[in-house]
């Protein structure tokens, strides 16, 4: 049985960040893409659709929130799970609700792992 594995882009400008993520969501058996600005995570979003998205929320280019908002409004990605990354508890706090897991960074590799697993479950 040949099972596609689903898409998921990390958004991260920190690259050690980045190299856990991209190693905790391949592990997880997503294909894992990174982009490091919030600008680029627009244009990449306007022609992919991802099962999953790990936003960081302090990013060059567009914020993280500004990027939110664009997902929110992009009818196309009401589907995919959000996880929002910060090391800013209270801005990923304010977000809790709109998103589906707020993880404090540090983010470790399991953690992000186990939480994607969950999402591709469902």
């Amino acid at each position: 049985m040949n099972e596609q594995k689903p898409l998921a882009l990390i958004i991260e400008d920190e690259p050690e960040a980045g190299e856990i993520f991209l190693a905790a969501l391949n592990t997880a058996g997503y294909i894992p893409e990174l982009v490091t600005d919030g600008t680029e995570a627009v244009e990449w979003l306007s022609t992919k659709i991802p099962q999953l998205i790990v936003l960081d929320l302090h990013l060059p280019g567009l914020s993280g929130t500004e990027v939110l908002a664009y997902i929110q409004r992009d009818g196309r990605l009401t589907e995919t799970a959000v996880f929002v990354t910060s090391a800013d508890t209270h801005m990923s706090d304010t977000l809790r609700h709109e998103v589906d897991a707020v993880l404090d960074k540090p983010v470790g590799f399991r953690h992000l792992r186990d939480a994607a697993l969950k999402i591709k479950a469902t």
